[in-house]
């Protein structure tokens, strides 16, 4: 009797690999998370919400660090701030702060909806980077774009949510040790 040996699958049932980096360069994930935040707030809009005002960093930032940590398969909030010292990517996204394990689970914690939004544009923008999709092709009808969209971005909300998920969990279970 032989054994069979199946090379095992790194995507997510979504599609994505579990680190992005896997499909385009750190550098362009990061400028795509830079860009995913801007979009959901506007590059210049201050942030007038008054949990805003009162987080003790940058909210940008700590979307566009948070988004690109889970992208590139960093889920713990621990790893996360062990990266700000060591990963130049990371430490740049954090525009010279460093974000302590705690700070990083409360805001996820309470801004989990724009975390949401903010990684469904990241997944959009790798995806059709990934891919060089563009819908806005005159071959698309009005229809058949419309359709395509909402089955992307639902999938993409999708795995933003299941990334999202697995922080917690991860965390979670390390608070519980």
């Amino acid at each position: 009797m032989t054994a069979t040996i199946r090379k095992r699958n790194n995507l997510t049932p979504n599609g994505f690999p579990r680190d992005l980096t896997q499909w385009i360069n750190k550098s362009s994930l990061a400028a795509f998370a830079i860009q995913s935040v801007n979009g959901l707030f506007g590059a210049n809009q201050e942030f007038k919400h008054a949990d805003y005002v009162a987080a003790p960093y940058n909210p940008r930032m700590m979307l566009t660090l948070i988004a690109y940590a889970y992208a590139s398969g960093v889920y713990s909030s621990e790893n996360i701030e062990s990266k700000t010292e060591t990963d130049t990517m990371i430490r740049y996204l954090c525009a010279r702060t460093l974000p302590a394990a705690r700070d990083i689970r409360n805001f996820r914690r309470d801004h989990k909806d724009e975390l949401r939004h903010v990684m469904t544009a990241l997944f959009n923008k790798v995806w059709n980077a990934r891919y060089l999709i563009d819908i806005s092709d005159r071959k698309f009808n009005n229809e058949a774009r419309a359709w395509l969209d909402n089955v992307r971005l639902s999938r993409f909300s999708h795995e933003a949510d299941e990334r999202i998920n697995k922080a917690v969990q991860i965390d979670t279970f390390i608070l519980d040790e």
